[in-house]
Parts: structure tokens; C-alpha cells; sequence
């Protein structure tokens, strides 16, 4: 062989070697790769949900903290009453599932332009019995809404890791409330459907305001859609069917809006509360279910408690109407 051509052959021999350097095909492809050094940002917390004993998320000057206690799941901030276990679990899915796959900047210095510094942005902490953190979170700003064809737009908030700089774009995260109001667990009636309810009562001081019925469902009918309703006092007579089940409807779905007060064992609302304006009644199976309304709370709200419930709750105005039915309106 030629120097020449020795030559050639050292310099293709070495391009190949450098190539081979560069692409590093015995590791895959480029996403192959990538996929590979994507790491979950709390990869632990799947398997520690049980471990999970207070929550605690701050966001502009406002606190809430969750505490697992004996009976379950409670908002400190709201005089220990039970919390939304469903959002608190939607929460902590959405943390176990977070990972680094769009991180944006690794700079320190940045982390007020993606507000994701601890005054800015919303903190989540997910802590063990021991205070220690299983999570730490600060969720920050939103990106933009990213539209996608034939499906609602997209919308992404950066996250960073709080013992972290590196800042990520998270699609799949919303800032949880940081007010402890929208903690509270908010049905009053929790599991209670409106097709279970056989009758339905109204008291009330005001005039024509008392009433009771009871379903009659046609022979051989299944559904609640079927159902007759037929009022038995003041008088008896059917009654209209669709503001019957309205009626239930509204009383199984009965939503708390915040706490007002907690109340001591046996112990009944004060006078304060103006109970009751109505008791509503209603029978489920064998049993019997009773909501008492009070005065108004404030503007567009009014307050309601279940006799052996320890909480004086509020309720929105709107929700009480739909259960301040006149006879006449059945």
C-alpha cells in the first residue's frame, strides 16, 4: 500500500471513530436517550401516599393546612372540619406525576421571571408524621394557553422543586387554592342520592311555606324519571313532578361554602345563627335526613346546620331558595 493511501485510510479510520464517539449508537436514539434521563421530581411519592400526614400550601398571603388526624382528613384553618379528601388526592397524583422532561431554565436568577420563587408563586408541602418534607413544591406561572386542534386549550404552569433551581414546564399542573374555604369537604349530605329520597317536608313560620309529599312511582316503573309525586299536606293533591325532584335534587346536593361555627358535644346552634327559618326533611330507606336554615350570612349566603352535626355551616342564598319551595309553587 501506498503512504498515500495509508494515509486516506488513517484519516477514515479516524472520521469513523468520531463519529461513532458523537452518536453513541449502542445507547439508542436521541429520544430514546432523553427519555431515558427524565426523572420524576418527587419519585418516591407514589409509594409514600400512606406516610402523608399534613399538607401545606401558601400562596399570596394566604395559608391552608391539612391534617391527617383519628377520623380522617381535616382544615385546621377551619376549625378541624373534614376536608375534600377527592381534591386532596387529585393533588397528590398530580405531584407524584410531575417529572423534568421540559425543563426551561436552570438559572437561580430567573426564578421571579417564571415566578416560582417562594413570595411569587404558590408553595405545596406534603409532610410525614416527623415534619419531614416527602414533597416540596412552588408552582409558578402560566405559560400561555397552548391551543390543540379539537380539544380544549392546553394550559401549562412552570414548577420548580423548592431545594431546587432547575424550573419546569408542567402541563398537567394546576396551583391548588391556597384558601382554606375551598378545602372544606363541600357536600353536607356526602353519598346521599336524590332517587333514594321518598318524601319530602317543609316547616316553615311563613305562609304556605309548609308542605309534604311523598313519590308514587307508577306500577311497574324503575327509573327516577318515572316518578309521580303527590303532595299529602296541607292537602292532597299530585304534585308537580319536575320541582319535586328539583327539590331533592337541590337537598341531596347541598353544598357547603364555608364554617361558621363548631359547635360543643350535644350542643345546638346559639341564637345568633337565627335557626330555624325551615327545617327541611326528607326520608331515605328506613332512616330520616333534617337541615335547618338560619338567617342570612352576609350577603348572597345564609347559614345551615344537620341536627347532630358539630358544625354551623354556610351556604350560598341561591342553593337555600331552591329549598324555601312554597305549597303553592307544587
Amino acid at each position: 500500500m501506498s503512504r498515500r493511501n495509508r494515509i486516506l485510510l488513517a484519516l477514515l479510520l479516524l472520521l469513523g471513530g468520531l463519529a461513532l464517539a458523537l452518536e453513541q449508537p449502542w445507547r439508542g436514539d436521541a429520544f430514546a436517550r432523553t427519555r431515558a434521563r427524565v426523572q420524576r421530581l418527587f419519585p418516591g411519592l407514589e409509594d409514600q401516599r400512606q406516610d402523608i400526614a399534613r399538607v401545606e400550601i401558601e400562596s399570596a398571603g394566604q395559608r391552608t393546612t391539612l391534617v391527617r388526624g383519628a377520623g380522617g382528613w381535616v382544615v385546621a384553618e377551619k376549625l378541624q372540619y373534614p376536608a375534600d379528601v377527592g381534591r386532596l388526592a387529585s393533588l397528590v397524583d398530580t405531584l407524584a406525576g410531575l417529572d423534568d422532561r421540559d425543563t426551561v431554565s436552570v438559572n437561580p436568577d430567573k426564578q421571579e421571571t417564571y415566578s416560582v420563587d417562594p413570595a411569587a408563586g404558590t408553595r405545596v408541602r406534603l409532610l410525614d408524621a416527623r415534619g419531614l418534607a416527602l414533597a416540596d413544591l412552588v408552582g409558578g406561572a402560566l405559560r400561555g394557553a397552548a391551543e390543540q386542534a379539537g380539544t380544549e386549550a392546553l394550559l401549562e404552569f412552570y414548577v420548580r422543586r423548592a431545594d431546587r433551581d432547575e424550573v419546569v414546564l408542567a402541563p398537567e399542573f394546576r396551583p391548588p387554592p391556597a384558601d382554606p374555604a375551598d378545602w372544606i369537604e363541600p357536600r353536607l349530605l356526602p353519598g346521599l342520592q336524590a332517587q333514594r329520597l321518598r318524601w319530602l317536608q317543609r316547616a316553615s313560620p311563613d305562609e304556605h311555606g309548609a308542605w309534604k309529599l311523598a313519590v308514587e312511582a307508577p306500577e311497574g316503573a324503575a327509573g327516577a324519571a318515572e316518578r309521580r309525586w303527590r303532595m299529602v299536606a296541607p292537602d292532597s293533591r299530585a304534585a308537580v313532578a319536575h320541582v319535586a325532584e328539583g327539590f331533592a335534587f337541590a337537598l341531596a346536593n347541598l353544598r357547603a361554602q364555608d364554617v361558621a361555627a363548631r359547635l360543643g358535644p350535644a350542643a345546638e346552634p346559639g341564637p345568633e345563627f337565627g335557626f330555624p327559618t325551615d327545617v327541611l326533611k326528607a326520608g331515605v330507606d328506613e332512616g330520616t335526613i333534617e337541615v335547618r336554615l338560619g338567617k342570612p350570612a352576609g350577603e348572597g349566603r345564609r347559614y345551615a346546620w344537620v341536627p347532630g352535626s358539630a358544625y354551623v355551616v354556610i351556604i350560598g342564598e341561591f342553593a337555600a331558595e331552591r329549598l324555601r319551595v312554597p305549597a303553592d309553587q307544587l
